[in-house]
């Protein structure tokens, strides 16, 4: 995906092309449930960087992150926990209360976590290092960053699942599912804004079987381009049923 304030995005593109997917800069996101944190950890098995954002996001509630006396000064200091730290679930409880509540940390929040992950991004297309760079992060298209990755990989699955599946990774009923849904974009618009997709309705054995098939597509594409150009389709990978 092309960055219009990068200079160097042109050289980056060609580069990645010469020397495969492993040079890549690519986006991974899916709404609660989907399993984008399992694909992170296949791709990681193929020797992908994996920077997680969403855990970024995590330690900024700590005692020592540099927005913690903000954060309380915004929301009070009933969101700190007994061990001193910016209790996640306290904090959940306040700033869903109103979509201002939730701008108001998102204000505070995200644009340390955007530095971060800019510098991330530039290091290793700086470096010669071999990858790809994976950014696993729920809020690639609400950020806009998705011009600063050369591809998008959305993980989708029907929402009864990605509930079900929400529930019993975080404990948590029905409700906190919704509101987490509702401050993301919809699955359908993600999916028509990915470079890939990769539909994750089956066991951990299907998708450990998508990751792989996805990663072959990659070494097609690299051919592709060689004989026929440089443009890529986007590319879905589902369950056969």
């Amino acid at each position: 995906m092309r960055d219009a304030t990068n200079p160097h995005q042109d050289f980056h593109e060609e580069n990645a092309r010469e020397k495969g997917w492993d040079r890549w800069v690519l986006g991974l996101t899916g709404n609660p449930g989907a399993g984008k944190t399992t694909v992170a950890e296949l791709l990681k098995i193929w020797g992908a960087i994996v920077v997680d954002a969403d855990a970024w996001g995590h330690e900024m509630l700590r005692a020592d992150s540099p927005v913690f006396p903000e954060l309380v000064q915004a929301f009070g200091d009933s969101i700190v926990g007994a061990d001193g730290q910016v209790s996640r679930e306290k904090l959940r409880e306040v700033v869903f209360q109103s979509p201002e509540q939730m701008e108001k940390l998102n204000r505070l929040v995200h644009p340390l976590m955007l530095q971060r992950i800019r510098e991330q991004i530039e290091a290793f297309r700086n470096s010669g290092e071999c990858g790809p760079l994976v950014v696993d992060a729920a809020l690639i298209f609400e950020w806009g960053i998705a011009e600063w990755l050369d591809k998008v990989i959305v993980i989708t699955a029907p929402k009864l699942l990605r509930e079900m599946r929400f529930r019993q990774g975080q404990g948590s009923g029905k409700g906190n599912f919704e509101k987490r849904e509702a401050i993301q974009l919809p699955e359908s618009y993600k999916a028509r804004k990915a470079d890939f997709v990769i539909c994750n309705d089956g066991s951990l054995e299907d998708l450990r079987s998508h990751v792989q098939q996805l990663i072959r597509g990659w070494y097609a594409i690299r051919t592709e381009r060689k004989n026929h150009g440089n443009k890529t389709p986007n590319q879905t990978i589902q369950a056969e049923q």
